[in-house]
Protein backbone atom coordinates (compact mmCIF):
# COMPACT_ATOMS: atom_id res chain seq x y z
CA UNK A 1 0.00 0.00 0.00
CA UNK A 2 0.94 3.75 -0.06
CA UNK A 3 1.36 3.33 3.48
CA UNK A 4 4.35 0.61 3.30
CA UNK A 5 6.21 2.08 0.30
CA UNK A 6 6.43 5.57 2.19
CA UNK A 7 8.35 3.23 5.02
CA UNK A 8 10.37 1.35 2.24
CA UNK A 9 11.35 4.58 0.71
CA UNK A 10 12.22 6.54 4.60
CA UNK A 11 14.42 3.40 5.51
CA UNK A 12 16.03 3.47 2.31
CA UNK A 13 16.96 7.01 2.35
CA UNK A 14 18.13 7.07 5.64
CA UNK A 15 20.50 3.77 4.40
CA UNK A 16 22.03 6.05 1.82
CA UNK A 17 22.55 8.73 4.24
CA UNK A 18 24.91 6.13 6.33
CA UNK A 19 26.24 5.05 3.73
CA UNK A 20 27.28 8.33 2.28
CA UNK A 21 28.59 9.25 5.89
CA UNK A 22 30.78 6.04 6.14
CA UNK A 23 32.04 6.45 2.67
CA UNK A 24 33.36 10.26 3.68
CA UNK A 25 34.83 9.40 7.00
CA UNK A 26 36.70 6.70 4.90
CA UNK A 27 37.75 9.39 3.12
CA UNK A 28 38.65 11.47 6.01
CA UNK A 29 40.23 9.26 7.44
CA UNK A 30 44.07 10.37 6.74
CA UNK A 31 42.87 13.77 8.74
CA UNK A 32 42.83 12.47 11.87
CA UNK A 33 41.70 8.90 13.11
CA UNK A 34 40.66 10.76 16.16
CA UNK A 35 37.76 13.01 14.62
CA UNK A 36 36.96 9.80 12.77
CA UNK A 37 36.18 7.83 15.40
CA UNK A 38 34.21 9.97 17.27
CA UNK A 39 31.78 10.67 14.30
CA UNK A 40 31.87 7.58 13.41
CA UNK A 41 30.31 7.03 16.71
CA UNK A 42 27.95 9.93 16.50
CA UNK A 43 26.43 8.63 13.61
CA UNK A 44 25.99 5.17 14.57
CA UNK A 45 24.47 6.55 17.88
CA UNK A 46 22.32 8.46 15.20
CA UNK A 47 21.64 5.33 13.43
CA UNK A 48 20.73 3.70 16.05
CA UNK A 49 18.26 6.42 17.61
CA UNK A 50 17.50 6.93 13.66
CA UNK A 51 16.45 2.91 13.61
CA UNK A 52 14.80 2.81 16.60
CA UNK A 53 13.05 5.63 15.13
CA UNK A 54 12.07 4.01 11.98
CA UNK A 55 10.96 0.86 14.25
CA UNK A 56 8.92 3.01 16.28
CA UNK A 57 7.51 4.86 12.99
CA UNK A 58 6.81 1.54 11.62
CA UNK A 59 5.23 0.18 14.74
CA UNK A 60 3.02 3.57 14.53
CA UNK A 61 2.39 3.03 10.88
CA UNK A 62 1.59 -0.10 11.24
CA UNK A 63 -1.32 0.01 14.04
CA UNK A 64 -2.34 3.31 11.82
CA UNK A 65 -2.81 0.64 9.08
CA UNK A 66 -4.43 -1.98 11.36
CA UNK A 67 -6.64 1.26 12.84
CA UNK A 68 -6.88 2.44 9.24
CA UNK A 69 -7.92 -1.13 8.17
CA UNK A 70 -10.57 -1.44 10.62
CA UNK A 71 -11.83 1.94 10.10
CA UNK A 72 -11.90 1.52 6.37
CA UNK A 73 -14.03 -2.34 7.31
CA UNK A 74 -16.27 -0.47 9.35
CA UNK A 75 -16.76 2.45 6.97
CA UNK A 76 -17.13 -0.52 4.47
CA UNK A 77 -19.79 -1.99 6.72
CA UNK A 78 -21.39 1.04 7.44
CA UNK A 79 -21.58 2.43 3.87
CA UNK A 80 -23.03 -1.00 2.60
CA UNK A 81 -25.52 -0.80 5.44
CA UNK A 82 -26.73 3.02 4.48
CA UNK A 83 -27.02 2.10 1.00
CA UNK A 84 -28.72 -1.07 2.24
CA UNK A 85 -31.31 1.84 3.71
CA UNK A 86 -31.19 3.82 1.26
CA UNK A 87 -32.37 0.93 -0.87
CA UNK A 88 -35.16 0.58 1.22
CA UNK A 89 -35.77 4.24 1.64
CA UNK A 90 -36.10 4.38 -2.27
CA UNK A 91 -38.27 1.37 -2.22
CA UNK A 92 -40.41 2.72 0.27
CA UNK A 93 -40.21 6.15 -1.51
CA UNK A 94 -41.32 4.25 -4.44
CA UNK A 95 -44.03 2.52 -3.05
CA UNK A 96 -45.48 5.61 -1.55
CA UNK A 97 -45.53 7.68 -4.68
CA UNK A 98 -46.66 4.29 -6.10
CA UNK A 99 -49.61 4.97 -3.06
CA UNK A 100 -49.60 8.69 -3.48
CA UNK A 101 -52.68 8.86 -5.33
CA UNK A 102 -54.83 6.46 -3.06
CA UNK A 103 -53.20 8.62 -0.35
CA UNK A 104 -54.62 11.79 -1.72
CA UNK A 105 -57.90 10.17 -2.34
CA UNK A 106 -57.54 9.04 1.55
CA UNK A 107 -56.41 12.25 2.50
CA UNK A 108 -59.23 13.65 0.73
CA UNK A 109 -61.65 11.34 2.73
CA UNK A 110 -60.34 12.43 5.67
CA UNK A 111 -60.74 15.96 5.52
CA UNK A 112 -64.29 15.28 4.08
CA UNK A 113 -64.69 13.47 7.17
CA UNK A 114 -63.10 15.70 9.13
CA UNK A 115 -65.36 18.71 8.03
CA UNK A 116 -68.20 16.37 8.54
CA UNK A 117 -66.99 15.63 12.22
CA UNK A 118 -66.62 19.26 12.68
CA UNK A 119 -69.90 20.15 10.98
CA UNK A 120 -71.13 16.91 13.64
CA UNK A 121 -69.20 18.70 16.32
CA UNK A 122 -71.04 22.16 15.79
CA UNK A 123 -74.45 20.33 15.84
CA UNK A 124 -73.91 18.67 18.90
CA UNK A 125 -72.29 21.47 20.74
CA UNK A 126 -75.70 23.35 19.37
CA UNK A 127 -77.73 20.20 20.93
CA UNK A 128 -75.53 20.43 24.28
CA UNK A 129 -76.28 24.01 24.08
CA UNK A 130 -80.22 23.25 23.79
CA UNK A 131 -80.07 20.48 26.12
CA UNK A 132 -78.73 22.71 29.14
CA UNK A 133 -81.07 24.88 28.60
CA UNK A 134 -83.92 21.79 28.23
CA UNK A 135 -82.11 20.70 32.18
CA UNK A 136 -82.34 24.36 33.47
CA UNK A 137 -85.92 24.50 32.35
CA UNK A 138 -86.81 21.43 33.38
CA UNK A 139 -84.69 22.52 36.73
CA UNK A 140 -87.30 25.33 37.07
CA UNK A 141 -90.12 23.01 35.84
CA UNK A 142 -89.06 20.24 38.82
CA UNK A 143 -89.22 22.77 41.28
CA UNK A 144 -92.36 24.56 40.04
CA UNK A 145 -93.88 21.05 40.63
CA UNK A 146 -92.19 20.29 43.69
CA UNK A 147 -93.75 23.56 44.54
CA UNK A 148 -97.34 22.39 43.38
CA UNK A 149 -96.73 18.87 44.91
CA UNK A 150 -96.39 20.96 48.48
CA UNK A 151 -99.29 23.28 47.48
CA UNK A 152 -101.49 20.00 46.81
CA UNK A 153 -100.15 18.29 50.10
CA UNK A 154 -101.23 21.17 51.95
CA UNK A 155 -104.64 21.43 49.97
CA UNK A 156 -105.32 17.96 50.65
CA UNK A 157 -104.75 18.15 54.12
CA UNK A 158 -107.04 20.69 54.16
CA UNK A 159 -109.53 18.76 52.23
CA UNK A 160 -109.06 15.75 55.10
CA UNK A 161 -109.77 18.41 57.40
CA UNK A 162 -112.67 20.00 55.80
CA UNK A 163 -114.20 15.85 54.79
CA UNK A 164 -113.77 15.91 58.34
CA UNK A 165 -115.46 18.87 59.74
CA UNK A 166 -118.16 18.04 56.57
CA UNK A 167 -118.50 14.61 58.35
CA UNK A 168 -118.75 16.31 61.71
CA UNK A 169 -121.43 18.52 59.87
CA UNK A 170 -123.27 15.66 58.64
CA UNK A 171 -123.75 14.16 61.62
CA UNK A 172 -124.65 16.67 63.53
CA UNK A 173 -127.03 17.62 60.80
CA UNK A 174 -128.24 14.24 61.02
CA UNK A 175 -128.69 15.05 65.13
CA UNK A 176 -130.32 18.29 64.07
CA UNK A 177 -132.99 16.87 61.63
CA UNK A 178 -133.45 13.61 64.17
CA UNK A 179 -134.44 16.75 66.79
CA UNK A 180 -136.09 18.61 64.28
CA UNK A 181 -138.49 15.34 63.19
CA UNK A 182 -138.77 14.88 66.89
CA UNK A 183 -139.45 18.71 67.25
CA UNK A 184 -141.83 18.72 64.38
CA UNK A 185 -143.87 15.46 65.55
CA UNK A 186 -143.83 16.94 68.76
CA UNK A 187 -145.27 19.89 67.00
CA UNK A 188 -147.61 18.33 65.28
CA UNK A 189 -148.95 16.65 68.38
CA UNK A 190 -149.40 19.52 70.12
CA UNK A 191 -150.85 21.47 66.86
CA UNK A 192 -153.47 18.11 67.05
CA UNK A 193 -154.04 18.67 70.67
CA UNK A 194 -154.63 22.55 70.38
CA UNK A 195 -156.79 21.94 67.10
CA UNK A 196 -158.45 19.13 69.19
CA UNK A 197 -158.59 21.39 72.23
CA UNK A 198 -160.33 24.37 69.79
CA UNK A 199 -162.87 22.29 68.96
CA UNK A 200 -163.62 21.30 72.20
CA UNK A 201 -163.60 25.29 72.70
CA UNK A 202 -165.75 26.16 70.38
CA UNK A 203 -167.80 23.34 71.53
CA UNK A 204 -167.81 24.55 75.02
CA UNK A 205 -168.64 27.91 73.70
CA UNK A 206 -171.72 27.34 71.74
CA UNK A 207 -172.84 25.10 74.82
CA UNK A 208 -171.91 27.78 77.34
CA UNK A 209 -173.69 30.37 74.96
CA UNK A 210 -176.73 27.98 74.86
CA UNK A 211 -176.61 27.56 78.36
CA UNK A 212 -176.86 31.27 79.24
CA UNK A 213 -179.12 31.77 76.41
CA UNK A 214 -181.24 29.12 78.62
CA UNK A 215 -179.98 30.80 82.08
CA UNK A 216 -181.48 34.26 80.90
CA UNK A 217 -184.87 32.74 79.82
CA UNK A 218 -184.86 31.05 82.41
CA UNK A 219 -184.58 33.85 84.99
CA UNK A 220 -187.16 35.95 82.62
CA UNK A 221 -189.40 32.93 83.10
CA UNK A 222 -188.76 32.50 86.71
CA UNK A 223 -189.36 36.29 87.76
CA UNK A 224 -192.57 36.45 85.75
CA UNK A 225 -193.55 32.88 87.90
CA UNK A 226 -192.27 33.33 91.31
CA UNK A 227 -195.41 34.96 92.78
CA UNK A 228 -197.30 31.63 91.73
CA UNK A 229 -194.90 29.55 92.76
CA UNK A 230 -194.41 27.65 89.32
CA UNK A 231 -192.52 28.40 86.11
CA UNK A 232 -194.80 29.04 83.06
CA UNK A 233 -192.99 27.26 80.22
CA UNK A 234 -194.02 28.89 76.96
CA UNK A 235 -195.99 26.09 75.69
CA UNK A 236 -198.43 26.23 78.53
CA UNK A 237 -196.63 23.45 80.62
CA UNK A 238 -195.75 24.38 83.85
CA UNK A 239 -192.20 22.93 85.09
CA UNK A 240 -190.50 23.35 88.67
CA UNK A 241 -188.73 26.56 89.75
CA UNK A 242 -185.32 26.36 89.25
CA UNK A 243 -183.74 28.69 91.67
CA UNK A 244 -181.15 31.50 90.40
CA UNK A 245 -178.34 29.88 92.73
CA UNK A 246 -178.26 26.36 90.54
CA UNK A 247 -178.13 28.61 87.22
CA UNK A 248 -175.29 30.14 88.44
CA UNK A 249 -173.57 27.51 90.06
CA UNK A 250 -174.08 25.68 86.43
CA UNK A 251 -172.69 28.92 84.15
CA UNK A 252 -169.59 28.71 86.42
CA UNK A 253 -169.55 24.90 86.29
CA UNK A 254 -169.26 25.17 82.55
CA UNK A 255 -166.59 28.21 82.82
CA UNK A 256 -164.06 26.88 85.00
CA UNK A 257 -163.27 24.02 82.87
CA UNK A 258 -162.83 25.35 79.59
CA UNK A 259 -160.51 28.61 81.02
CA UNK A 260 -158.36 25.62 82.97
CA UNK A 261 -157.86 23.87 79.39
CA UNK A 262 -157.40 27.14 77.39
CA UNK A 263 -154.36 28.44 79.48
CA UNK A 264 -152.56 25.13 79.66
CA UNK A 265 -152.06 23.66 76.09
CA UNK A 266 -149.95 20.60 77.19
CA UNK A 267 -152.51 19.76 79.65
CA UNK A 268 -154.61 16.75 78.93
CA UNK A 269 -158.02 18.14 77.61
CA UNK A 270 -161.29 18.20 79.85
CA UNK A 271 -164.38 15.90 79.03
CA UNK A 272 -167.19 17.31 76.82
CA UNK A 273 -170.09 18.60 78.93
CA UNK A 274 -172.83 16.22 77.11
CA UNK A 275 -176.52 17.25 78.55
CA UNK A 276 -176.66 14.33 81.02
CA UNK A 277 -174.26 17.07 82.84
CA UNK A 278 -176.28 19.87 82.47
CA UNK A 279 -178.88 20.85 85.24
CA UNK A 280 -182.32 20.04 84.50
CA UNK A 281 -183.58 23.87 83.43
CA UNK A 282 -180.74 23.70 81.42
CA UNK A 283 -181.89 21.02 79.31
CA UNK A 284 -186.08 21.77 79.36
CA UNK A 285 -185.10 24.98 78.55
CA UNK A 286 -183.69 23.87 74.96
CA UNK A 287 -187.35 23.35 73.32
CA UNK A 288 -188.71 26.19 75.29
CA UNK A 289 -186.12 28.29 73.14
CA UNK A 290 -186.21 26.26 69.92
CA UNK A 291 -190.41 26.72 70.71
CA UNK A 292 -189.97 30.32 71.11
CA UNK A 293 -188.12 30.51 67.77
CA UNK A 294 -190.69 28.65 65.93
CA UNK A 295 -193.20 30.78 67.31
CA UNK A 296 -191.89 34.20 66.43
CA UNK A 297 -190.54 33.11 63.51
CA UNK A 298 -187.16 33.51 62.93
CA UNK A 299 -183.90 33.76 65.55
CA UNK A 300 -182.93 36.65 67.53
CA UNK A 301 -179.17 37.25 67.39
CA UNK A 302 -177.36 36.80 70.98
CA UNK A 303 -175.43 39.31 72.36
CA UNK A 304 -171.59 38.50 73.10
CA UNK A 305 -170.82 38.61 76.66
CA UNK A 306 -167.53 39.32 78.77
CA UNK A 307 -166.80 36.10 78.70
CA UNK A 308 -167.86 35.02 75.23
CA UNK A 309 -164.99 37.96 74.30
CA UNK A 310 -162.29 36.17 77.13
CA UNK A 311 -163.14 32.55 75.55
CA UNK A 312 -162.49 34.01 72.09
CA UNK A 313 -159.32 35.83 73.14
CA UNK A 314 -157.54 32.74 75.13
CA UNK A 315 -158.37 30.31 71.45
CA UNK A 316 -156.66 32.68 69.14
CA UNK A 317 -153.97 33.29 71.82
Amino acid sequence: SKHDDWIVEFAKNIQEEIDAAASQAQLTSTSGSTEVSEEIKTLQETNTRLQEEVLHYQDVLTNTESLLSNLQGSIEKEELKWHQKLQQKEAEISFLKGQAPSVNVELSNLKAQLDGEREEKSVLLQRCSDLENNIQNLKKQIEQVESVRNTLEKLEEDLKEERRKAVELVTEKSRLESAVIKEQDSCKAEKDKVVQLQGEVTSLKKQLSQELLNTSLISSTTSNGVSNGKSVDVSGESEPVVKSGEVSSSAATLASPHASTSSTTNAAPSPKTTNADLPISSKESKPKKKKKEKKNGSAEKEEPTALDVQLEMETTG
